[in-house]
Parts: structure tokens; C-alpha cells; sequence
């Protein structure tokens, strides 16, 4: 009857007025959210995240630029370009966080890029920098040694991301 029809949503639109049981069920074919109230995808919840790391061994810095390159990674999120020294991350609000040590010498620079973007930069042998950074879509991260000395080596490296929030 249309009383019994007017009781049910439509397949297109409508207004629901009360809770929806699932019975264990999932809800599939969900659109990423981007406003407040949406729904919430599971990959846009779950921790976004890579750590690139060289625990020993040391990476040769000539004089001039080097982008650092790692000799580990941790990687749950796939977002480590292996062997670049590079991380591929979305849009979002990612923290960044770049620790070096370079043998020998005092005349370093060291520079934390988000795409073509200078996040942080220090200089000397020991060097931590640390960003927060908003990323409009795709944007490329990696980590730089300037070199205004003779040749020496990079001993201990890492570079970490992670997403915060969604």
C-alpha cells in the first residue's frame, strides 16, 4: 500500500529519521568525507605514516648538494619512494621530522622540503628539524645537505611523516 511505501527510504536521496541496524553488516561504496558531519572512510582514520632511517653504514656527501638518502625503512603506509630518500604523501596535515649527523666539518646546511618548499632548515654537524605542514594535494618530502666544505659522510639519518587527523 502507498502507506506501507511511504515508510521506506527511496534508493535516491531521502531523509532517514532513526537509527539504521547493520546486523554485523558493512557499508561500502562511501565517498571520502570533506566536510564536517560526513562519514568517514576507514583509510582516512587509521595512522599515515613512514620512517626512513640509516642506523650505520654512511652516505658520502661531496661538496655541494645531496639529497640524504636511508639504508631502512618503515613503510605500513607505502608512502617511501625506496631508495630516493623521498616520501609521497597526500593531502593533508602531515608532521615531518629530519635528524642528521655529518663527520667531520662544520659548514653544513640542511634543508626539510614539502614539493619545492623549504619547511626548516639548520646547519652544523648535529641538526633536528621538525614542521607541521598543510599539503594542498600529492606532494614530494626529502631531506637535502648542503655542503660548503670538503667531501665527508653522512652517519646517522631518518626522516619520519605522519599524517595527523584525517
Amino acid at each position: 500500500t502507498k502507506q506501507y511505501a511511504d515508510t521506506m527510504l527511496p534508493k535516491a536521496g531521502g531523509t532517514m529519521s532513526g537509527a539504521i541496524a547493520m546486523g554485523g553488516n558493512k557499508v561500502t561504496g562511501l565517498a571520502a568525507a570533506s566536510a564536517n558531519g560526513d562519514a568517514v572512510r576507514y583509510e582516512q582514520v587509521v595512522a599515515t605514516y613512514a620512517e626512513m632511517e640509516r642506523p650505520s653504514g654512511t652516505q658520502s656527501i661531496p661538496n655541494g648538494t645531496t639529497t640524504v638518502t636511508y639504508s631502512t625503512e618503515t613503510d605500513p603506509s607505502s608512502i617511501a619512494n625506496t631508495g630516493t630518500g623521498q616520501l609521497s604523501l597526500t593531502a593533508g596535515v602531515w608532521t615531518l621530522s629530519y635528524f642528521s649527523a655529518v663527520q667531520g666539518g662544520d659548514s653544513y646546511s640542511h634543508y626539510l622540503y614539502a614539493g619545492s618548499r623549504t619547511v626548516d632548515y639548520g646547519y652544523g654537524q648535529t641538526v633536528g628539524l621538525n614542521a607541521t605542514v598543510y599539503l594542498s594535494g600529492s606532494t614530494t618530502v626529502y631531506a637535502q645537505i648542503v655542503n660548503a666544505s670538503s667531501a665527508t659522510t653522512v652517519a646517522l639519518a631518518r626522516l619520519t611523516a605522519v599524517r595527523i587527523g584525517i
